[in-house]
This record gives C-alpha cells, sequence and structure tokens, in this order.
C-alpha cells in the first residue's frame, strides 16, 4: 500500500487543468467498467484533469483505432482497459513515443515494456470464491463456473483461483459445468438454459460460481425461467455492482466479491499522473477485494461500492 501513498501524494501536488488523459474503456455497456469510468470521472473533477474517455464496444479494431488516435494526438497520458493483447501494439506504440499508459487489468507476462498496472488481484478473488464455497459447504457441493473470456487475464485468474481451492479437496467439490458466459449476462442465461435443460435435478450444483455480476445475474435468470430456482442453488458473483448487491440483499445472489473499482480509478489516474509529471514510478498494483454477503452489507461499516 505504500506504493499507494505515493502515488497520492505526488499526484495532489500541482495544477493538471492543461492535462489531457485519454481513457479507452473494452465495452462501457459492462456494470464493472461504468464503475471504473465514474471513478476516474470523479477523481479528474477533483484533480483538473480534461478526461477524454472513448468506448471500444467490445471491438478490438475500434479500440486499436482509439489508441492510435491518442498517440497521434500526443496525448498526456492513457489509461486503457484492454480487450485483449490483439490491442497490446497500439499500447506498446504510445510508450515507445513517450506516452505514459496505465493499463487496468492485470500484466501478461510482460509483454508491455514500461506500462503501469493497476487492477483487482483476480487470482485472490477466484480463490475467496473458492473458499466461500468450502466454508458454506464443508461435507462438500456440486460446482458450476461461469467464465468471462477464454482469453481474458483476469478471467484466468479467476477460475485459476477457484479450482486451487476447489481441487486442493480432492473430490469434494467437482466442476460439473465450466463455460465461458464472455462476461454478458444474456450469454450466461442462454449457457445456463441449454445446461439445465440437459441435467437431471440431482445433478444440478449446489453453487454456481459466475466470474463477474452480470453473468452471475444471467444464471439467476435461467433458473427463474427454468423454475430451478427453488432448488436452493447459491450464486456467487465478482464486482459488487448495484443490481448485484441489491439481489445479495434479497437474497437472489448468496455473495459477491468487490474489488473496489472506485479505488482502482483513484490509484490509477493518480499514479498516471506522477508519471506524466515524472515524479512517480511505473506501477504494478493489484487492489485488495472483500466478499460480501447479506450479513457484510447489513453492518454499517461494510465496505462495499454501492455505486
Amino acid at each position: 500500500m505504500a506504493a499507494i501513498a505515493l502515488a497520492l501524494a505526488l499526484a495532489g501536488c500541482g495544477n493538471h487543468d492543461r492535462t489531457r488523459v485519454v481513457v479507452s474503456m473494452r465495452d462501457m455497456s459492462e456494470p464493472y467498467e461504468k464503475a471504473l469510468v465514474e471513478g476516474l470521472r470523479d477523481e479528474a473533477d477533483k484533480l483538473g484533469v480534461r478526461l477524454m474517455v472513448v468506448d471500444g464496444f467490445n471491438n478490438p479494431e475500434k479500440q486499436m483505432v482509439d489508441l492510435e488516435s491518442a498517440r497521434v494526438q500526443k496525448v498526456d497520458g492513457v489509461l486503457t482497459f484492454p480487450q485483449n493483447e490483439t490491442v497490446f501494439p497500439r499500447i506498446q506504440a504510445l510508450l515507445d513515443d513517450g506516452i505514459p499508459v496505465n493499463v487496468l487489468s492485470p500484466p501478461t507476462d510482460n509483454k508491455l515494456e514500461r506500462a503501469g498496472f493497476v487492477h483487482g488481484d483476480d487470482l485472490m478473488i477466484g480463490k475467496m470464491m473458492g473458499e466461500w464455497v468450502v466454508g458454506r459447504y464443508p461435507s462438500g457441493a456440486r460446482v458450476a463456473i461461469l467464465s468471462g473470456p477464454l482469453d481474458h487475464a483476469a478471467s484466468i485468474k479467476r477460475v485459476q483461483g477457484m479450482h486451487e481451492v476447489l481441487s486442493a479437496h480432492g473430490d469434494q467439490y467437482p466442476v460439473v459445468l465450466e463455460k465461458p458466459g464472455n462476461w454478458h449476462r444474456a450469454e450466461a442465461v442462454k449457457v445456463m438454459q441449454q445446461f439445465v435443460e440437459a441435467t437431471p435435478l440431482e445433478k444440478m450444483p449446489q453453487v454456481i460460481l459466475a466470474a463477474n455480476d452480470e453473468m452471475a445475474m444471467g444464471a439467476l435468470d435461467a433458473l427463474q425461467i427454468s423454475g430451478r430456482n427453488q432448488l436452493g442453488i447459491a450464486l456467487v458473483g465478482c464486482d459488487a455492482t448495484p443490481v448485484a448487491l441489491a439481489a445479495v440483499s434479497h437474497g437472489q445472489l448468496a455473495a459477491t466479491v468487490d474489488q473496489a473499482a472506485a479505488k482502482q480509478a483513484q490509484f490509477a489516474l493518480r499514479s498516471l499522473l506522477a508519471r506524466i509529471g515524472e515524479k512517480g514510478p511505473v506501477p504494478n498494483e493489484a487492489i485488495e477485494p472483500v466478499m460480501v454477503t447479506a450479513t457484510t452489507l447489513a453492518k454499517p461499516s461494510a465496505s462495499t461500492q454501492m455505486r
């Protein structure tokens, strides 16, 4: 956390009203990306930074054009949530031109030289979800997993964390379904409907772990459509979106992991400003997540993103 304190202190000094920062997002229809952008805008308003937000609309070619445009315009810095590794050459081109870039996702094998990384701790998120299952079902349970895109670093790490915890208990927690819902609610509905139709009641999972809240809500939709929401299947998501928090409070979701979008946004922007001022280090900071349940929501001190 020392890196966070240093970046906040350095960026808090000076006037940033002439600083131009481009924010290139993967797909702002996703609630978590919306939360990141809201956090960045709030922080930019406090600091007087000119923030230019562009949406890739889930299209890597569009995002590559956005990043190249930022390079041509010679902006002061860039924050990006990349679609996948296909956009990395455009990010590297920005860095090669001396434009600081902070990536809002985990590093992938040092493929971006001199890029900063600010992100949730995705491996820890997956482990927390697995540990929740073990704590809730100490005698064992069948588990279904809905992942994000198979080539997305955050999803890979989250699913890895789930498996590391569950597999440590032998065959007590068999994974009866593992398919991508690609972060989308509608895709999760389709995946779960197909699974439910092909699965007898006695072989249904007791737990569904979804790598984000949108897919958790999609799984809930599918169970409600099929009438199997009466089976008491526990659903766990990630991101602590407003919809998911409401579902947790009403008992429709068992839990969601809050990866602190506002804190990520604050640190990402301030550490970028420190780099623009040539005062700060290149960050590689994972923000610690928090498990949110109905019990923690009921506590006044609950650390949740009620966005």
